[in-house]
């Protein structure tokens, strides 16, 4: 009878040091997947903002375009040099976010 407790004594320790490293091992993956989270998400945001920035550039690309193929009217080059000059200032600003951005990543 003594060893009967003695051994349900034994298996419930055992039983209870199983569970406990079982609720650490629980605790420690949601930390993990917290980190996995949070690391996901800031490569989404750097993801967005290198399609913005592709984006942006492809437009600065078409305005220089528009200058090269239209600035022979005269009247027209203020208004070319306007609009290539706010696509480059957009595209170099997402660009700068991004390289902003990029050292987070690693």
């Amino acid at each position: 009878m003594q060893r009967r407790l003695l051994l349900g004594g034994v298996v419930m320790l055992v039983l209870l040091a199983m569970a406990g490293l079982g609720l650490f091992a629980l605790h420690r993956n949601q930390a993990e997947a917290r980190d996995a989270m949070a690391r996901l998400e800031a490569l989404h945001g750097a993801l967005d903002l290198g399609r913005g920035a592709e984006t942006a550039f492809r437009l600065q690309v078409q305005e220089w375009k528009n200058i090269l193929l239209r600035s022979h009217e005269p009247e027209a080059r203020p208004g070319l040099r306007r609009a290539y000059d706010a696509a480059a200032a957009e595209s170099a600003a997402l660009l700068g976010r991004l390289e902003a951005a990029a050292p987070a990543l690693r």
